[in-house]
């Protein structure tokens, strides 16, 4: 019984593995890969972000160095099969984790670490939301790699003479974040935009576990006109694919233009109507179906749910630098009806059937039942983790489904407390602790030739 049961929990584990990290079919996950772009144009694929390589007469320019040091040293790896020559420069483009966290599989002695003189700021006295992004989901990381200190930072704009070429590194607007910066290499008509331009699905408009991204003072979509406004023939973007072409690349930023000023203006209308901020959210994104149902913005990493409620927190003068996500739209596992717990328990008396029932139910009931008729504490905590983890398909975006993803992670914890060898929690928790991390798809690959170019 105990062996069908774990191999039950596997299969699961393993199918919810898989969702968590599918690709998507609009090319935001990544290969593990290195991809010619253009000419003296690489870009490497993580599952998280991209870094790219730009490759000069006598060395290699970076822009932005990936997750973490495994990831990263893939990229280099990779990149070493392509050129040998050395890496001299590292750009950031902003100060998030999985843009920076590699940086010291990259930086060997006498490389170059530039940023904005914001982003080197933010890049130490933001260094917990690391761990707070990866918490807010549920996932488990056990290190969080020093990122070493810039050697080079700038204001508004840096320009780099290199090998004959000139790189423009260029602050051009608030964005996902506000320390952004761009490189823009005007020889080719490249760009190099960090997280200011999402190139594939509906865009993510700013970070849950901090003040920042979508707001109604209109700087990304300023941002996002002075892009345009360059012709770039090439725009690297930090999450999904590369896009190609004039024609192309104005249509994708008139498009996400269009869709920013849009949410704002359906969050300030519905807002001055009144209401909850479930009710303002729900009206807004009525008005907004012609976004909703567009094949360019397909809603499985970020939703417009969540842009709204972006918009609608920086709407709010009261929550001005305040994180946003836990305390502003309600929980997915708020209590449910007490009727419908009452029935279910009625209906699955035992610990035993509880267990049994508890995934055919809504995520938030079943949850409840579970707590209700625990009887085995270890049992029934890791029979919660392991429907809470299920849960995570269950709603239209990574995003929404953070609930899940920590309640899954709270289970599996208690339920080892109980037990050490209880083997629901143990393959929830593992299953956290990977896609965290990312190491062991990073290593599994690497034996495999994933990293090895096409």
């Amino acid at each position: 019984m105990i062996a069908a049961a774990l191999l039950a929990a596997v299969a699961l584990g393993l199918v919810a593995l898989w969702w968590i990290g599918r690709p998507r079919g609009v090319g935001q996950s990544g290969d593990l890969r290195l991809h010619l772009i253009a000419p003296d144009v690489w870009m490497f694929r993580g599952y998280f972000s991209n870094a790219f390589a730009l490759i000069l007469p006598t060395r290699v320019v970076v822009i932005d160095a990936l997750i973490s040091p495994e990831t990263a040293a893939i990229f280099r790896d990779a990149l070493a099969r392509v050129t040998r020559l050395p890496i001299t420069h590292i750009i950031w483009t902003h100060y998030n984790g999985d843009h920076v966290g590699g940086t010291s599989a990259l930086a060997g002695p006498g490389v170059e670490i530039i940023c904005t003189e914001e982003t080197a700021r933010l890049v130490v006295e933001r260094d917990d939301e690391r761990r707070a992004y990866v918490e807010a989901f549920g996932l488990i990381a056990h290190d969080y790699p020093v990122v070493p200190a810039p050697t080079r930072t700038f204001s508004g704009t840096l320009r780099l003479e290199l090998d004959g070429e000139v790189l423009e590194l260029r602050q051009l607007g608030a964005v996902e974040t506000s320390d952004a910066c761009v490189v823009w290499w005007p020889a080719r008509q490249v760009i190099a935009v960090g997280d200011g331009v999402s190139t594939a699905g509906y865009p993510f408009t700013g970070a849950p576990v901090a003040d920042e991204g979508l707001r109604d003072d209109g700087a990304w979509i300023g941002f996002l006109e002075r892009v345009e406004a360059l012709a770039p023939d090439v725009l690297l973007a930090g999450h999904g694919p590369a896009l190609e072409g004039q024609a192309i690349i104005a249509a994708r930023l008139a498009l996400l233009r269009a869709l920013m000023a849009d949410v704002v203006e359906a969050a300030r209308a519905e807002r001055a109507q009144g209401g909850s901020v479930v009710e303002i959210a729900a009206r807004a994104e009525a008005r907004l179906t012609r976004y909703a149902r567009h094949p360019d913005l397909r809603q499985n990493v970020s939703t417009q749910r969540f842009a709204l409620f972006r918009a609608l927190n920086s709407l709010d003068p009261e929550r001005r630098g305040r994180g946003w996500w836990w305390d502003f739209r309600p929980s997915l596992l708020a209590d449910p009806p007490a009727a419908e717990v009452d029935a279910a328990c009625a209906a699955h008396p035992t610990p035993a059937s509880a267990r049994a029932a508890a995934a055919s139910l809504p995520p938030a009931v079943g949850r409840a039942l579970l707590l209700a008729r625990g009887g085995d504490e270890a049992a029934s905590h890791g029979r919660l983790a392991e429907v809470m983890l299920a849960a995570v398909t269950t709603p239209p975006s990574i995003i929404d489904a953070a609930d899940y993803f920590r309640e899954a992670a709270r289970a599996a914890h208690a339920a080892l407390a109980q037990d050490a060898r209880q083997p629901e929690g143990l393959l929830v928790l593992g299953i956290l602790e990977v896609w965290a991390r990312s190491s062991w798809a990073s290593r599994w690959c690497a034996g495999r030739g994933c990293s090895r170019t096409r």
